[in-house]
C-alpha cells in the first residue's frame, strides 16, 4: 500500500494514568507518518477521566472516546469509522479487535487491518495451574479471534510465543499446539505474522547513562497481576539467602494485584525491614536509581518492558528461563534461572550479590548490554518496522 495522504486510525484500548512506553512510541510513529506521508491520524480510546498523555496526544491529532461496554462497542466504533473512513485501523491490545472487523464489514469499508498482539493467554504455561473450564474459555477466545474474525488480519506480535498462538489458532479449531521451548520459538519464521519488540522510549530513563548504587545492595522488582508475575518467588529465594548468611540486602517491590497480600501471607503483620512495598510510579528512573539488579520470576511474559528498560538504565538482570524475556537471554549482564524453581533463583541471586564488588566487570558487561539492547530496541527500527508491515497491506 502506497502510504502518502492515506486515512490511519490508531484504536488504542489503555485506560491507565500513565502513557506508559506505549504512548510515545505510537506518538513517534504518528508524527513520522504526519510528516513522511502526508498520512491523516486519528486516534480511538475508551472514555476515561483526563490524563496528561491523553491530553498530549488530543493536542496534536483528532481523538475519539467510545464507552467500555463491549456490547455496544461495534456501534460506537461503526460510527467513527462512517466518520474517518480510514484506509488503515491499527488496533493495540484486544479491546478494539472485533469490533474493528464488525465495523467494516457491515460498513463495507475497503479498510486493511492491523492488530498489534501485545497480551498473551497461555493455555499451557508451566507453574500457571488454570482450571479447565479457564483454559477451554482460552481456547475458545483464540479461535473467536483468529481462526473467525482474524484470518484476513494483518498481525504483528510482540514476542514468537504470541505470534506461536495466534497462527497456530487462525487454522486450527480445537487442537493446542506442540509445546515448545523458548529456544525453539525463537527460531521460527511466521509468515502471517510479524513478531517485533517494543520500541523502547528512553526519555523514561532520564538517568540512564549514570545510574547510582544504593548503599544496601537492593534487588528490584515490579509487580503486576502477583499469580503471573511471581514476586512470590523472588521474596521466598530471598528468605533462603537471609538462611545462610549472605552479605545485606534488601528487596524492592512494587505493588501489583496481590503483592501486599502475599507478603502479608508470608510475614503476618511482621515484615521484615529488608521488604519494601512501594506504589507503581510512572518515575521508571527513581525505581531504578535505588536498585542493584533487576529480578523477573514470571512465569509469562510477552516481553517484561521491565526487563528492557532495566537493562537500558544499566543494571543487571535475573530472569526466568521463558519464551517472552529469551529475547534478552544472551546478553552478558543477565542470568537465567529455571522458571519456578525458587532454589536456582536463590542461587543466581547469590551469585549477583556476592560479585558485587567486581564494578568494573559489572560495568563493562552491563554497557555491552545496553549498547546492544539499544540498538535492538531502537524507536527508530520499530517505526521502521510497522511502516513496512502497512506497506505490505
Amino acid at each position: 500500500m502506497d502510504l502518502h495522504h492515506k486515512r490511519i486510525v490508531f484504536l488504542v484500548s489503555l485506560n491507565c494514568p500513565y502513557g506508559g512506553n506505549i504512548i510515545p512510541c505510537l506518538l513517534h510513529l504518528a508524527r513520522y507518518l504526519s510528516v513522511t506521508y502526508g498520512a491523516t491520524i486519528a486516534w480511538v480510546f475508551p472514555r476515561q477521566e483526563k490524563r496528561e498523555w491523553l491530553t498530549s496526544v488530543a493536542n496534536e491529532f483528532t481523538v475519539h472516546h467510545t464507552i467500555m461496554k463491549r456490547r455496544k462497542l461495534k456501534a460506537e466504533v461503526r460510527r467513527i469509522f462512517k466518520e474517518e473512513r480510514p484506509d488503515v485501523a491499527y488496533t493495540h491490545f484486544s479491546l478494539y479487535n472485533l469490533p474493528t472487523v464488525q465495523a467494516i464489514r457491515t460498513l463495507k469499508l475497503h479498510t486493511r487491518t492491523v492488530w498489534h498482539i501485545h497480551s498473551l493467554y497461555s493455555i499451557q504455561t508451566p507453574g500457571e495451574h488454570l482450571s479447565l473450564f479457564t483454559r477451554m474459555r482460552r481456547m475458545a477466545s483464540y479461535v473467536l479471534y483468529y481462526r473467525i474474525y482474524g484470518r484476513r488480519v494483518s498481525l504483528i506480535a510482540v514476542s514468537p510465543e504470541s505470534a506461536y498462538y495466534a497462527t497456530w489458532f487462525k487454522h486450527h479449531w480445537a487442537k493446542l499446539p506442540p509445546p515448545m521451548s523458548a529456544q525453539e520459538m525463537a527460531g521460527i519464521h511466521f509468515p502471517e505474522c510479524t513478531v517485533l519488540l517494543n520500541g523502547i522510549d528512553t526519555t523514561r530513563l532520564r538517568h540512564a547513562t549514570t545510574p547510582t548504587s544504593p548503599q544496601t545492595f537492593t534487588f528490584f522488582s515490579m509487580g503486576g497481576i502477583e499469580s503471573i508475575k511471581k514476586t512470590e518467588y523472588i521474596v521466598r529465594a530471598g528468605i533462603q539467602l537471609r538462611q545462610q548468611g549472605v552479605p545485606p540486602f534488601r528487596l524492592l517491590l512494587t505493588e501489583g494485584i496481590g503483592t501486599r497480600n502475599m507478603v502479608e501471607r508470608l510475614f503476618g503483620d511482621n515484615v521484615p525491614p529488608w521488604v519494601e512495598l512501594t506504589p507503581q510510579t510512572e518515575d521508571v528512573a527513581g525505581l531504578f536509581r535505588r536498585s542493584s539488579c533487576y529480578v523477573s520470576a514470571s512465569l509469562r511474559e510477552t516481553q517484561s518492558m521491565a526487563v528492557a528498560e532495566a537493562t537500558l538504565y544499566g543494571l543487571p538482570v535475573i530472569q526466568s528461563d521463558i519464551p517472552g524475556t529469551f529475547w534478552n537471554a544472551g546478553n552478558p549482564s543477565v542470568l537465567t534461572f529455571k522458571s519456578t524453581d525458587i532454589g536456582d533463583l536463590a542461587e543466581k541471586m547469590k551469585q549477583v550479590l556476592l560479585s558485587a564488588g567486581d564494578k568494573q566487570g559489572w560495568s563493562k558487561r552491563t554497557t555491552q548490554t545496553r549498547v546492544h539492547n539499544m540498538a535492538l530496541l531502537s524507536l527508530e527500527n520499530w517505526c521502521d518496522s510497522v511502516v513496512r508491515v502497512f506497506q505490505n497491506l
